[in-house]
């Protein structure tokens, strides 16, 4: 009786499959990451959202008062992220 022939070793696709899912590699820096949020806050202010008038007007957007501790964020979002 003669045994089976034995599989030819074929390249590993799994191998490949987790280079391509590594999460460091889908990470965005630096400048791709900074035209994102510029683009995202763009999109607040087209669409009109509340989080974009926020923005558009250089207060607060995630909730803080501004009767007293808005001076950072109006400091801050005057910066024209939208360009």
């Amino acid at each position: 009786m003669k045994a089976p022939p034995l599989p030819v070793a074929q390249p590993k696709r799994q191998h490949q499959d987790k280079k391509d899912k590594d999460p460091l590699r889908m990470v965005k820096i630096e400048t791709d990451l900074r035209r994102e949020i510029r683009e995202n806050i763009a999109h607040q202010r087209m669409i009109g959202s509340y989080v974009g008038r926020r923005h558009a007007m250089h207060l607060p957007v995630r909730g803080q008062n501004t009767q007293s501790n808005a001076r950072t964020a109006r400091r801050l979002n005057r910066i024209e992220r939208w360009n």
